[in-house]
């Protein structure tokens, strides 16, 4: 009987700074006024809007629109999966170079034709490489481009 007595004691002394059941901090954390995280900053959740792409939480953040021209193209941003998604939107902090890397969907119908809206479209001819990247310096719109066979640009 002492000895449970004893056990039941040292069961209910305890650090109570740490976060029990009824007090994780869970509630208003991060930088909520409960809990051990009560002082914590509060984090910006990852910015990607469409992948695993994110902020580093106080960095002034730019939009990416990858549009692909009637979906005739893969693309694949930073050697993710590559989609034929017709656009997709992306968020990275100033600054970020974006990979970018582009090929036909389908090389029976469609050839690799262009990029617009990247670091290398500087002419009027765009940028052909099929890899290429984007600088975020503001918010951008890239468009990739595959079109038929014997053609050398896109609807």
């Amino acid at each position: 009987m002492r000895y449970a007595l004893m056990i039941l004691l040292l069961l209910g002394c305890g650090d109570d700074t740490q976060p029990g059941p009824a007090d994780s901090g869970a509630a208003d954390a991060p930088g909520g006024t409960d809990g051990p995280h009560a002082d914590a900053p509060t984090v910006d959740a990852p910015s990607s809007i469409d992948g695993p792409e994110g902020g580093d939480g106080g960095a002034t953040m730019h939009t990416l629109t990858l549009n692909n021209t009637l979906s005739w193209c893969t693309v694949s941003v930073n050697g993710g999966t590559s989609s034929t998604a017709a656009s997709r939107t992306f968020m990275f902090p100033a600054g970020t170079v974006v990979n970018l890397h582009g090929d036909t969907a389908d090389s029976t119908v469609f050839v690799w034709g262009f990029w617009t809206g990247t670091d290398g479209d500087t002419t009027a001819n765009h940028d052909h490489n099929m890899s290429t990247t984007v600088t975020m310096s503001s918010d951008k719109t890239v468009v990739a481009c595959c079109p038929d066979i014997g053609q050398t640009t896109c609807p």
